[in-house]
């Protein structure tokens, strides 16, 4: 009877076992399926954002919302970074500043953010981008240099490099515009010297070839710029959507050197460049009409001077009127559109349910697990209390140190492993001033080094590492971080008020320099944290003043 009970028993715990498998496994891929299925919705979002920043600002910047919203309620820092920065992008490219700034500055506290590079760097470039529109040139400079702060410079990894060489050319770009040629052509210089390394480098040294000859071209070199406009527009011409960009400087270097029917072809060549691309570019495209309509004058061609004239003033209003009242109104009701956000909510209401259903069946399996974790812990910790306890009791309360008859074992080891680093009557001299120093408090101070030890021990660091290594088997960091500990376990045992104290306090008056350092060795010491250490000291208190 006792045989069947226990084999029916044995295949209870069996079935239990099986099904807790088959619910996790169940709940994974469940888990997993949502997860692929939310993902590819942000990035169609933020494909559709992309699609459209150079078209259409208020649509990119409307899905970029969407996709910032999603990557919010879901919780995910990389989503939510991404989101952020083609926010902060699309405000940009309307001009609207302040919004800009704000999301890109909501990027870079992104937790996601500070351990990528890339995503931190294209943060800080477009703050740059912003500063620069706004007229505050020195501010823009200094978000570029600050990314060479950070970003590794590690001269194998191409991708660090590339954005090192971009970062030159942004540089570069700001000193030309504040007319500071030589330091401009040194940064550009740079950059070229880089991106020139790697041999699929084409798809950004495009533009800063544009951005070389463009300073040749302000210096006056003119077979130079020619040079360089040249070499960026043989690259430029694999990627059509910018192809206006180096037909424009072929347009300046033409009118710079007086040839004025070329200069007029290569800027018709750029109009028509933009209008075949959809490219909304006022700026540029002011730009181009104003020149075209001065060179149509100086070659006496009135009429192509009026008909210019009057598109660069359309153009010229339309980029005054680009943060209007009205765009102003359809670019606040995105970013605070709280319809939006509830019919976002409604249409993943089915996900939610099943993501609730995983969750239900992933806590049904793994409680059991956790329950017995928690008692096992508890006991555990109770055990390690208890040893504690008796460590104490047996030292004569005395943690910070070795025992007298430690200190005898520690002679003995002395004379026999003595290396003749140093004579035995030194080594002794220097583990009886070690044994008083470990009964004192001075390891306690903040900053607390190497080299304050060997003060006081009269010796040098040579010295005090050999005599740590013999008697105490340690390393100094290891060495100091113990006695700070055993330091404030007495003084927690001996004076019941410490029982009280915030642990940030007690971190302090160990010599800590962080609480969470102080937590990390304390539980390294001891086997639990100093809040565990605390809370199963109150409890023996509690039940000894109860008894």
């Amino acid at each position: 009877m006792k045989k069947n009970h226990k084999l029916l028993k044995n295949y209870n715990s069996f079935l239990k076992n099986i099904t807790i498998i088959f619910f996790s496994i169940l709940s994974q891929c469940l888990f997993a399926q949502i997860d692929e299925k939310r993902q590819q919705e942000i990035q169609n979002l933020w494909n559709n954002s992309d699609k459209y920043i150079l078209r259409d600002a208020v649509s990119s910047m409307r899905y970029a919302k969407q996709a910032s919203l999603l990557s919010e309620r879901y919780g995910d820092s990389f989503n939510k970074a991404k989101s952020y920065l083609i926010l902060g992008k699309s405000l940009l490219s309307i001009d609207m500043y302040s919004e800009s700034l704000f999301y890109l500055d909501k990027g870079l506290k992104e937790p996601a953010t500070a351990n990528h590079h890339i995503l931190k760097v294209l943060f800080k470039e477009f703050k740059g981008d912003n500063y620069g529109k706004m007229g505050l040139p020195e501010q823009e400079f200094n978000e570029y240099s600050d990314i060479l702060s950070f970003v590794p410079k590690d001269e194998k990894n191409h991708e660090y490099q590339r954005m090192i060489s971009r970062t030159y050319a942004r540089m570069s770009a700001n000193l030309g515009g504040r007319k500071e040629y030589d330091k401009a052509d040194k940064y550009i210089n740079k950059a070229i010297k880089i991106q020139e390394k790697f041999s699929n480098s084409e798809g950004e040294i495009y533009n800063i070839y544009m951005i070389k000859g463009d300073i040749c071209l302000k210096r006056k070199v003119y077979d130079s710029a020619y040079y360089f406009f040249n070499k960026s527009y043989n690259l430029v011409r694999k990627d059509i959507e910018y192809e206006y960009m180096s037909l424009k400087l072929f347009g300046d270097y033409y009118r710079a050197i007086g040839n004025k029917s070329k200069a007029i072809s290569f800027y018709q060549q750029a109009l028509d460049d933009i209008k075949k691309t959809k490219i909304d570019d006022a700026s540029n495209k002011a730009e181009l009409y104003k020149n075209l309509s001065q060179l149509s004058g100086e070659t006496g061609d009135s009429v192509k001077k009026s008909y210019y004239s009057e598109l660069y003033q359309k153009e010229y209003e339309k980029l005054q009127n680009k943060n209007n009242k009205d765009i102003q109104f359809a670019v606040k009701s995105i970013l605070n559109q709280e319809k939006q956000e509830k019919k976002l909510l409604k249409k993943h209401n089915s996900t939610t349910v099943l993501s609730i259903l995983g969750v239900f069946s992933i806590f049904s399996a793994i409680f059991y697990f956790q329950f017995s974790k928690m008692r096992r812990k508890k006991k555990e910790l109770k055990i390690r209390f208890e040893e504690i306890v008796k460590e104490l009791e047996e030292n004569n309360l005395e943690i910070a140190g070795h025992s007298l008859s430690g200190k005898d074992a520690d002679f003995e080891i002395s004379f026999k492993t003595n290396t003749k680093l140093i004579s035995d009557e030194t080594e002794k001299d220097l583990l009886s001033k070690l044994m008083s120093f470990e009964k004192g408090t001075a390891f306690t101070e903040k900053g607390f080094t190497q080299s304050h030890l060997a003060t006081i021990l009269e010796t040098n660091t040579k010295y005090l590492n050999y005599i740590l290594k013999v008697h105490r088997n340690k390393s100094f960091n290891d060495y100091v971080n113990g006695l700070k500990i055993n330091f404030i376990v007495d003084k927690i045992y001996k004076h019941p008020e410490h029982l009280n104290y915030k642990i940030s306090y007690l971190s302090e008056i160990s010599g800590f320099s962080s609480q969470s350092r102080f937590t990390h060795i304390f539980k390294q010491e001891q086997g639990m944290s100093p809040s565990e250490f605390i809370s199963q000291l109150s409890q023996k208190q509690n039940k000894n003043t109860n008894n």
